[in-house]
């Protein structure tokens, strides 16, 4: 069982960023391709609570022989809000809000670069690790 302390809570939390990120781009994309669409009401999610939610609510899968690694996995809701005042119906489109949408597009995408880089530094120090402890 050497490896249970291999991934640390570092990693375990750079993981869920990531999946929370991937969430987030998926509801901005989706308020941008359905900005034009009547009735529609844009959706908003909160990285924090979402982040908070996925590392509270952990289950294990099953491992059916000694020499199987558990692995975690998420399965949480998401509380989604809308935002009324993000697209205004009588107006129609309203290009502060694309322009909004775009600028939060961008950004969350930066910051999920910026997560993928963390993780790879944190790999990178495992990859050194085994390679000088194995001379």
């Amino acid at each position: 069982m050497f490896l249970k302390g291999l991934f640390d809570k570092t990693t375990f939390l750079l993981e869920k960023a990531l999946d929370v990120r991937l969430k987030q781009h998926n509801v901005i994309a989706s308020n941008i391709a359905n900005i034009d669409t009547p009735h529609y009401r844009p959706k908003e999610i909160s990285f924090e609570r979402e982040l908070k939610n996925a590392l509270s609510s952990k289950t294990y899968l099953k491992t059916t022989h000694p020499s199987h690694f558990s692995v975690n996995t998420i399965s949480y809701k998401t509380e989604t809000v809308f935002k009324d005042g993000l697209y205004n119906r009588q107006r129609g489109l309203d290009t502060s809000d694309i322009d909004k949408m775009m600028a939060d597009l961008a950004k969350n995408h930066l910051m999920y670069l910026m997560t993928i880089q963390m993780l790879k530094k944190k790999f990178n120090g495992l990859k050194n690790a085994i390679i000088e402890g194995g001379k």
